[in-house]
């Protein structure tokens, strides 16, 4: 655990560390790169994470757009700001697995995915004495190339 803050009081004042198998580091950047370029046609065109040529400010030139004609128009809108800090660590591999079949995504691919995730364990480190492996069951390592990737077709959903 990496602390947040000079003096911490909390469990949430630390930051855990997750430090991956070397197979892992080779694989996600790998499949990573493969997923992007059906993206266009697998996402919602209002998504704007993981998508080539959008990114965060198409998104708040978007919102800025629609709040000017509305307001030129006088139509009424409704902006919706949803804080999804978390959320991905929520989210059932299993789930993540019918998500990507239902997309069409190959039994091998989604075979190699489930390879990475299977049985994937995290044991606790502290002062010196390390915990008994806690199975994974939900979301992907922090700083996996395939974190924001898998999220965003977990997202579409919701958009569409």
């Amino acid at each position: 655990m990496i602390e947040k803050i000079s003096r911490p009081t909390r469990p949430e004042d630390y930051r855990p560390l997750t430090l991956l198998n070397a197979d892992l580091k080779f694989l996600a950047p790998i499949i990573a790169n493969r997923i992007p370029p059906w993206y266009n046609d697998l996402l919602h065109p209002i998504q704007h994470c993981g998508v080539e040529d959008n990114n965060i400010l198409g998104a708040i030139s978007a919102i800025r757009d629609t709040l000017a004609e509305a307001e030129l128009t006088h139509t009424p809108v409704c902006i919706l700001s949803l804080d999804l800090k978390g959320a991905f660590d929520n989210i059932a591999h299993p789930c993540l697995f019918a998500m990507l079949e239902s997309y069409g995504f190959s039994s091998k691919f989604r075979q190699r995915l489930m390879r990475m995730y299977s049985n994937a364990t995290s044991s606790i480190h502290v002062n010196g004495h390390i915990s008994s492996p806690i199975p994974i069951t939900c979301s992907v390592s922090q700083g996996c190339p395939l974190n924001m990737l898998l999220f965003t077709m977990c997202l579409n959903p919701l958009l569409c």
